[in-house]
């Protein structure tokens, strides 16, 4: 019949699994929390999850191992609880990377690794 799809490279849909709370419990992350980018290594594509305590401005930056900000994923308001912010790596040269979230006073960080 003619329906053939081309193969995807890059995802449609991105399922992330989080925490479920106990009956009275909040499922609300108590501080701010960066889980790690998902694929790690990547090529392109990552997911990075992040848990917001409470609603506010949330700022998630990409830098390289001198110290150079390369990218700015979000800055600005983000809803409590975990996002999921998808973001294309693939104009950067490989090597090792640093994301970092900020929100009020509280930094995280976890390690990225791009390959070519």
């Amino acid at each position: 019949v003619g329906n053939a799809e081309a193969p995807k490279t890059v995802a449609e849909l991105t399922f992330v699994a989080g925490q479920v709370a106990a009956e009275g419990e909040s499922s609300l992350p108590t501080e701010l929390e960066l889980a790690s980018p998902y694929p790690n290594p990547t090529r392109g594509p990552v997911v990075l999850q992040v848990g917001v305590p409470q609603a506010g401005a949330v700022r998630v930056t990409v830098y390289d191992l001198r110290g150079r900000e390369v990218a700015v994923v979000v800055d600005g308001p983000l809803a409590a609880g975990w996002q999921a912010l998808r973001w294309d790596a693939a104009g950067l040269a490989s090597g090792l990377y640093v994301v970092r979230a900020t929100a009020g006073r509280a930094t995280v960080s976890e390690r990225l690794t791009v390959v070519r």
